[in-house]
């Protein structure tokens, strides 16, 4: 999630078209990365299992979800 961040913040602040492509893509690759990792910890913490099931793809407002 760190990495997303930092390629949005990267992607965001340069005015060259080309670099911004790149940037945009190495951020798109993280995503992969990060959604991967995020199931493998699914899989393997039944906490963020209960969690997970909780909150994504809710309709509820993000300010309702949680404690």
């Amino acid at each position: 999630m760190q990495a997303i961040m930092f390629y949005d913040e990267r992607a965001y602040a340069t005015k060259d078209k080309n670099l911004r492509e790149v940037i945009e893509h190495n951020r798109d690759d993280e995503k992969e990365h990060f959604s991967l990792l995020l199931e493998y910890l699914r899989r393997n913490d039944p906490q963020l299992d209960r969690e997970l099931r909780e909150i994504l793809f809710s309709n509820k407002e993000l300010k309702d979800l949680g404690d």
